[in-house]
């Protein structure tokens, strides 16, 4: 290579080089300064808001068509959605979620898949109770391993086999419906171990 293609060369370099570097970086301090803490889901479960703010007290509680929720609110005020989960009881509060997402979620023919596409881990939350004093009861018949026919994973929709692979993992409830109550819920069959 000769000293002109060499130099041609590095000046290419340093052309493409430079200005990626600096856009990378200015990329990297503006991103960290702008990032919203509302919408991320790295931030969830880390709430901020002054227990002042918001009275889940004053907000109306519907009950929900639907196998994952029992209830669901919405405070227009403090755009605080409410949900009640129907497995365990439990209420959790998601802050700053838009009207938009809110009319989108009461809509959605699956409010299981819509919350997990557009409201887990994407909005922050926090468990305002744990569902012990609940009085509501699940969809479906829970009951103890050894009596169960299906293992229901009520955050996926699934219903598995007792010695399925995904029988164990999270989210898992043990029920002793047949197949035909738990697809009449809306459940539906694990296409791994494929429950009859």
């Amino acid at each position: 290579m000769t000293d002109i293609e060499h130099n041609e060369v590095r000046r290419r370099i340093r052309r493409c080089f430079f200005p990626l570097v600096i856009a990378v970086l200015l990329c990297l301090c503006g991103c960290s300064a702008r990032r919203p803490e509302t919408t991320r889901a790295d931030q969830a479960g880390k709430v901020e808001v002054e227990a002042s703010a918001f009275d889940q007290a004053g907000v109306d509680m519907t009950d929900v068509n639907s196998t994952v929720f029992a209830e669901e609110g919405y405070d227009e005020d403090h755009r605080v959605l409410l949900l009640r989960f129907r497995s365990n009881g439990a209420l959790y509060a998601y802050y700053d979620v838009e009207e938009a997402v809110y009319r989108d979620f009461l809509r959605a023919e699956s409010k299981g898949t819509f919350f997990g596409d557009n409201i887990r881990d994407v909005y922050r939350y926090e468990k305002l109770e744990s569902g012990e004093d609940y009085e509501g009861t699940p969809l479906y018949d829970k009951t103890s391993y050894d009596r169960a026919t299906f293992a229901v994973n009520y955050s996926s929709g699934r219903f598995h086999t007792m010695d399925c692979e995904y029988a164990d993992s999270k989210n898992i409830d043990y029920v002793s419906n047949s197949r035909s109550e738990l697809e009449e819920m809306g459940y539906y069959a694990c296409k791994l171990c494929m429950p009859e």
